[in-house]
């Protein structure tokens, strides 16, 4: 998959392409990872909870529910830190046009 970079505008500063490069690739890579493992947490926990269903042991259908609300939380948060990444991203851009 071949992915294009658009043409940088003359009044973009070498910070801000960098800035624009780095979140187009890097971030989005990191936050997948970060998705990925929260589905992990989540889906841990549902099986251990069916787990607890067939064994009727409450023991372990209560770690099942534990793991999958921390992956749901980490979803949450991950979420909110991708949500304030681009705010001061695009701060970060107005910032640099007015110079």
């Amino acid at each position: 998959m071949r992915c294009e970079l658009p043409a940088p505008r003359r009044t973009q500063t070498a910070g801000s392409i960098r800035r624009s490069v780095a979140s187009r690739f890097g971030r989005k890579r990191i936050g997948y990872r970060l998705h990925m493992d929260n589905n992990v947490d989540q889906t841990k926990g549902r099986i251990k909870q069916a787990a607890g269903d067939l064994t009727d042991d409450r023991e372990l259908k209560r770690e099942g529910r534990a793991d999958e609300m921390e992956g749901k939380a980490k979803e949450k948060v991950d979420q909110v830190r991708d949500k304030a990444n681009e705010l001061i991203d695009r701060g970060r851009d107005k910032l640099d046009e007015r110079k």
